[in-house]
């Protein structure tokens, strides 16, 4: 790669002779600049994620990795595989809960405090507007 000018980033498209050529790279692809033109960008649902639903996000405690499908499973065993359920992972010891009948989310929710293995799971409503990541899972009420 010697007489390369160096760069933080460069671009790879197979057949270029050149890391950095830009406006190589998107004559090859057939594409142009967008600058100035209008992008309509439609939102895509989350798995899972639907603002009707009763939204839950919970957290696992536990210092060990509680794998994703241990606590999809005992979840779900736990609540008699109640469908309009769905649980999805979103990180380590985490997932998000939909509920599409609002009531019995409602009622299994305050039915806990429910345990995976031995650790306490710790549920928290979702609204969608933030990232599940900056639930708050400091307190819970029992």
């Amino acid at each position: 790669m010697s007489g390369w000018p160096k760069a933080d980033w460069f671009l790879v498209i197979p057949g270029l002779a050149h890391p950095h050529s830009e406006l190589h790279a998107m004559e090859e692809m057939n594409a142009h600049p967008i600058e100035g033109d209008e992008i309509v960008v439609e939102q895509v649902k989350q798995d899972g994620y639907n603002e009707d639903n009763l939204n839950l996000v919970a957290k696992v405690i536990s210092d060990k990795e509680i794998m994703f499908r241990t606590t999809k499973s005992v979840l779900m065993g736990i609540w008699g595989n109640l469908k309009g359920v769905n649980i999805s992972d979103v990180a380590r010891n985490t997932v998000l809960i939909s509920f599409q009948d609002f009531s019995k989310g409602f009622k299994l929710w305050m039915g806990g405090p429910w345990s995976i293995k031995g650790c306490l799971v710790n549920m928290q409503p979702w609204n969608g507007k933030k990232s599940v990541m900056e639930a708050d899972f400091k307190k819970m009420e029992l």
